[in-house]
C-alpha cells in the first residue's frame, strides 16, 4: 500500500473524529433536548477511535506502518556523527 495512501486514511479517522466531537458538542452549547443526538456522536467517535487503534494494530503487524526511528540509542545516548553514516 503507497504511504501516501496510509497516510490520508489515518488522516481522514482523525478527521472523522474531531468533526464527531463537534456535532456532539453543538448540541451542548445550544442548550435544550441533547440526549439522543450526544449520545450517537459520541458512539461514532469511540467506534472510529476504536476502528484507527485496530487499524495502526494491523498495519504494524502486518510491516504497512514501520516505526521510524524515534525509540532511544542502545547505548542510552544519541549516536555519533560516525555510527549514523556507518550503521552495525
Amino acid at each position: 500500500m503507497p504511504r501516501w495512501l496510509t497516510n490520508t486514511m489515518i488522516m481522514g479517522f482523525l478527521v472523522a473524529i474531531v468533526i464527531s466531537l463537534v456535532v456532539a458538542l453543538l448540541p451542548l452549547l445550544r442548550g435544550g433536548e441533547t440526549g439522543r443526538k450526544v449520545v450517537v456522536a459520541l458512539t461514532w467517535r469511540i467506534g472510529l477511535a476504536c476502528a484507527l487503534f485496530l487499524l495502526l494494530l494491523l498495519g504494524l503487524a502486518t510491516g504497512v506502518i514501520t516505526p521510524h526511528g524515534l525509540a532511544p540509542h542502545p547505548s542510552g545516548g544519541s549516536p555519533t556523527h560516525h555510527e549514523q553514516q556507518h550503521p552495525r
